[in-house]
C-alpha cells in the first residue's frame, strides 16, 4: 500500500517537473505552430517525409500566393532544390501525406475548420488545392 503512494507521489512529482521544464521552453515560430496544429488536425503524421515538405509548400504559398499557379516550378522545386533532392520525390511525398490523411478520415476536418463543406468524404483534394487550402486558412488567422 505504501509504494502505490509513493509511485503515485513519484508519478506528481515527476509531472509538475516536466510541466516546469516545458513552462520555461524556448517559444518557436507561431507559424510553423500553428501549421504543425493544422496538420495534426488534419491526420498528418511528422513522421512521414512530406510532412517536411507540405510544411514548406505552406509557408510557401502562404507568402506568395501567387505561388500556387505554377505549382511544379514555383514550389516543388524550390523545396527540392533546399531539401536536395529530386522534384518528382516533393511531389510523390506531398502526395502521400495528404493521402495518409484522407485515408484516415480526418481530412474532413478541413470542412470543420472552414464551416462549410469543402470537400465530401469520397473527394480527395489534390495537393495544390489542399495547399491553398492550409494556406489561405492562415491567411485568413492573420487578419
Amino acid at each position: 500500500m505504501i509504494t502505490q503512494v509513493q509511485t503515485a507521489d513519484t508519478a506528481v512529482n515527476s509531472f509538475v517537473f516536466s510541466e516546469s521544464i516545458l513552462a520555461n521552453k524556448p517559444v518557436g515560430n507561431p507559424l510553423d505552430e500553428r501549421i504543425t496544429t493544422l496538420f495534426l488536425t488534419l491526420g498528418i503524421s511528422a513522421k512521414v517525409k512530406g510532412y517536411r515538405f507540405l510544411r514548406e509548400a505552406v509557408k510557401l504559398i502562404k507568402n506568395e500566393p501567387s505561388r500556387i499557379d505554377n505549382i511544379s516550378k514555383c514550389v516543388y522545386s524550390v523545396i527540392a532544390k533546399n531539401n536536395g533532392t529530386k522534384v518528382s520525390n516533393v511531389e510523390r511525398s506531398i502526395g502521400y501525406a495528404i493521402l495518409l490523411s484522407y485515408n484516415s478520415g480526418k481530412l474532413m476536418n478541413l470542412n470543420n475548420l472552414f464551416g462549410t463543406v469543402i470537400f465530401r468524404t469520397y473527394e480527395k483534394p489534390s495537393a495544390s488545392e489542399f495547399m491553398a487550402l492550409v494556406a489561405e486558412k492562415l491567411r485568413y488567422e492573420d487578419l
